[in-house]
């Protein structure tokens, strides 16, 4: 049993003793028909008159009324029981996946991912309901009618009576999976031919060129043909299915039936039982003819959830801290500040990025530190450790003093910004955008920021999906004022001029200069126009082992 199925079961108590209870009253109103049946055929003398007349009817439109209020009531409870378990799952486990390393992230299909999730949050609607709305109904029933047949008509008729449902679902199940994969066959040749259809569509113009109508015609006809075959199996399985259960159904009840005739005959039981049986016979079997479906449904759901549980469990995780508790945190400006490497090991996508790399990366007041080397170097992956995006897999990363000591492995701390070459958005405003990522901003300093390194737009254009109506500059732009922005003494940047202009370049550097008077700012860039506008900067050469500092002094790996 996954972490779902035991959140399902553990969760919402009230709601499932609500359930339980209500399917006992509405089980015993099932039953209760037959056993009022029974009462009349025995005691007809009773009611003959008037008075028994109106006693029998009473009781019939009690059990008539009640009956549907409670399956009603049972309804409501587990549509609610439905929504709160798939909305505390859905949080919970979005919360699981937002606490995915970033690298861990990368490295998996999102799409698929998330696809995964998203199937797995709609079978718990489908798992609760199918247990406690289905399931748990019609045994309930069963065990009700068998319980009353126990009473009324003696064991040995209970136990032939129970055998034979028992055979009736056990071969009702057998049956119905015989009968799922022959319809997931039916699905599979209907995607095929929307395949085949798209695929058709997408060389219309040189089926033309090439006269190749006909065998584009016979190409479908043929996926058609296939399709037509896989229903028609489902329907002949079907028509077995009510065939064989009819047979076995009726078989079963003749068994009974001459037990309990037998019975009868030596007085046994009475008549009145005999017809009970007779009606318990008739209501059993139609309920249980979709158990083979809930018991279908039920593994279709514990399947989905196990692909999400297999799909998360390789993901490494870290704490979640809540930035928005953070941003007070980030302290004063420090004159200095130290990184500290010691024998640090990373390897992404199978191949080694770095190799015991150790060293000190220094930061004097108004200078900033560029971190330089040819590409494929580790430059971005260093970034990202500092950052603490990403973990090392082995060694440890040390700041002195501590700005991070807010911040949570996995998530980059409130006293560091960071500006990276890639900047996905939401579908939504700048506005929206900003909040998200930062919490409550400075709309006036967003306008101010904007206006000097040329940022066309105001805070209500929308967006659009990842960005895409922004062009690359106006996307880097705004990873730079958001940067800007989120208040930090230490700002980390990638590439940041990659696809800026001239002049948007020119003001960036002057923004990184003003930074500088209250914090400290560390770069990695191939612009030389960058790099020599800093003269004094302190730049090191990053290698898989160590980290050069080009003033000659280099630092081994420990």
């Amino acid at each position: 049993m996954d972490f779902i199925e035991k959140n399902l079961l553990k969760k919402n108590k009230l709601s499932q003793i609500s359930t339980l209870s209500l399917t006992v009253i509405s089980s015993f109103l099932f039953i209760s028909f037959g056993v009022l049946v029974r009462y009349c055929i025995d005691n007809k003398q009773e009611l003959s008159s008037y008075e028994g007349v109106v006693v029998f009817c009473s009781l019939f439109i009690a059990i008539r009324i009640l009956m549907p209020i409670s399956y009603a009531l049972t309804e409501r409870i587990v549509h609610e029981y439905c929504i709160k378990s798939e909305s505390e799952l859905r949080t919970e486990i979005y919360s699981n996946i937002n606490s995915v390393y970033a690298e861990d992230m990368d490295s998996v299909n999102k799409s698929e991912l998330f696809s995964v999730y998203e199937t797995a949050m709609g079978s718990i609607g489908t798992y609760v309901r199918t247990i406690w709305s289905e399931t748990l109904p019609v045994v309930f029933q069963t065990l009700f009618i068998i319980a009353s047949v126990w009473w009324y008509l003696g064991s040995t008729i209970a136990l032939e009576f129970l055998s034979v449902v028992l055979i009736y679902v056990i071969f009702i199940i057998k049956l119905t999976e015989k009968r799922f994969s022959l319809m997931r066959n039916v699905a599979m040749s209907r995607k095929k031919i929307n395949g085949l259809l798209h695929g058709l569509g997408s060389v219309h113009l040189s089926s033309k060129i090439y006269s190749s109508g006909l065998r584009s015609q016979a190409t479908m006809r043929h996926a058609v043909i296939n399709y037509d075959n896989s229903q028609r199996s489902v329907r002949d399985e079907f028509f077995r299915f009510g065939f064989f259960t009819t047979l076995l159904s009726s078989f079963g009840s003749v068994i009974v039936l001459v037990s309990a005739g037998i019975a009868f005959n030596t007085g046994a039981i009475t008549f009145g039982s005999l017809i009970m049986l007779a009606t318990f016979l008739f209501q059993v079997f139609l309920p249980l003819n979709r158990i083979g479906v809930l018991w279908r449904n039920i593994n279709r759901c514990r399947i989905d959830f196990r692909i999400l549980n297999d799909a998360l469990s390789p993901l490494r995780k870290h704490i979640n801290a809540d930035k928005a508790d953070m941003s007070s945190q980030c302290g004063n400006f420090p004159d200095q500040l130290y990184i500290m490497l010691n024998d640090v090991y990373k390897n992404k996508d199978g191949k080694t990025v770095f190799s015991g790399l150790s060293g000190d990366i220094q930061f004097d007041s108004g200078k900033p530190v560029l971190l330089l080397g040819e590409n494929g170097t580790g430059k971005t992956s260093l970034v990202r450790l500092l950052s603490l995006i990403d973990r090392p897999d082995k060694g440890t990363i040390i700041f002195s003093p501590d700005i991070t000591s807010a911040g949570s492995d996995g998530t980059t701390p409130p006293g560091v910004s960071v500006v990276t070459q890639s900047f996905s958005l939401l579908n939504a405003s700048l506005r929206d955008n900003l909040i998200f990522f930062l919490g409550e901003f400075d709309e006036k300093k967003f306008a101010v920021i904007s206006k000097r390194i040329f940022f066309p737009y105001e805070l209500d254009f929308s967006v659009g999906e990842g960005g895409r109506n922004l062009s690359g500059g106006e996307l880097q732009k705004l990873n730079i004022i958001t940067a800007f922005l989120k208040s930090s003494q230490l700002l980390i940047m990638d590439e940041p001029t990659s696809a800026l202009d001239h002049e948007s370049t020119r003001v960036l550097i002057e923004m990184i200069k003003e930074y500088l008077l209250t914090g400290h700012v560390l770069i990695v860039s191939h612009d030389p126009g960058l790099q020599a506008a800093f003269p004094d900067s302190v730049k090191y050469e990053v290698k898989k082992d160590a980290l050069i500092h080009l003033t000659g002094i280099k630092q081994k790996a420990g």
